[in-house]
């Protein structure tokens, strides 16, 4: 779930990159599609690495 901050950041963001107005709903929705995608992009493989999400660091994982 977004904050109600984030959901008005994003509708204002929508705004000015499209110049459309959307609803709260809306946006709340199109963020939320926009946060899973950029989870499952980001998402690091157990092979590859990974990033502490607490300090944003990454680790090489060595075989």
């Amino acid at each position: 779930m977004l904050s109600q901050e984030a959901v008005k950041e994003f509708q204002n963001i929508y705004q000015q990159k499209f110049g459309q107005n959307i609803s709260l709903i809306e946006a709340q929705a199109k963020g939320l599609a926009l946060l899973r995608l950029y989870r499952a992009v980001l998402k690091p493989s157990t092979n590859k690495g990974s990033i502490d999400e607490s300090t944003g660091n990454t680790s090489t994982i060595t075989q």
